[in-house]
């Protein structure tokens, strides 16, 4: 499936809205089936969080015949509102997909900002060397990291960590058990790399949703983990271990599992 920058591959389905959605309550068991179909491919067009007025569509990707669609469709419409240019609007998705769109940009405008003041800092300091040595060795540490308690990084005052990543750093540290020091060292670079935007949110977080789907069956999480973050820039045509190596972080991260 070709790469679609334009929005994440997945929407969200706020549960306890939807059920409790007076609209929806109102609906029978054809007419939600009807609406949820259609919320699917207004995720998918261009102008995103709408429909076509066209029953003919509308009947189709509803997998609705046209009587059947023509006895739906006050119900189901009902959920959209039918604006100037001609289309009707689902407003929840449209603000959902807007949230999205403002959270990329900063994220985008943050990593090209905090990118450029740290090779600065790094070259003014004469540490781009001396950071990837030993000595500058960075630590996601508590008591119990594996299980995803607060995360420590040493020497964040000379890095790139702001608290977003460090909240991102948490979370992973979460779900992937990294107890070991090239596992902490992985996390804390991927949880830079995705705060400031050079790995997107999609990577991760397919990574992630793969990773909790099968999480019984790895016996190496973190070397499993590296290996679905390098596929996953693979097919954004990234090169993992080149932006892991962009980092103020520790270069020593782990190798891909044999």
């Amino acid at each position: 499936m070709p790469k679609d920058d334009k929005r994440p591959p997945a929407f969200m389905l706020y549960v306890n809205d939807f059920c409790s959605d007076g609209i929806v309550e109102a609906m029978t068991t054809e007419e939600v089936g009807a609406y949820f179909l259609l919320l699917c491919k207004a995720w998918l067009e261009d102008q995103v969080g709408t429909v076509p007025d066209d029953d003919k569509i509308l009947a189709r990707w509803s997998r609705l015949g046209p009587r059947q669609w023509e006895k739906c469709k006050p119900a189901v419409l009902a959920a959209f509102k039918k604006r100037a240019d001609g289309r009707w609007h689902q407003g929840r998705m449209q603000r959902e997909y807007d949230n999205w769109l403002e959270s990329k940009k900063k994220k985008q405008q943050a990593g090209s900002k905090g990118g450029s003041t740290t090779q600065a800092k790094l070259r003014a300091n004469g540490q781009a060397k001396s950071s990837i040595s030993t000595s500058t060795s960075t630590s996601i540490a508590s008591s119990n990291s594996s299980s995803g308690s607060d995360v420590d990084v040493d020497g964040a005052s000379n890095l790139s960590f702001s608290e977003n990543a460090r909240a991102n750093a948490n979370r992973l540290a979460g779900l992937i058990p990294c107890s070991e020091p090239d596992a902490r060292s992985l996390v804390a670079k991927v949880s830079v790399l995705w705060d400031d935007g050079t790995i997107c949110d999609d990577a991760v977080e397919q990574a992630i949703e793969s990773f909790s789907a099968s999480e019984k069956r790895i016996g190496n999480p973190a070397g499993w983990f590296y290996r679905c973050m390098a596929n996953q820039c693979e097919q954004r045509g990234q090169n993992f271990e080149q932006l892991l190596k962009t980092t103020a972080l520790p270069v020593g991260v782990l190798a891909p599992a044999r």
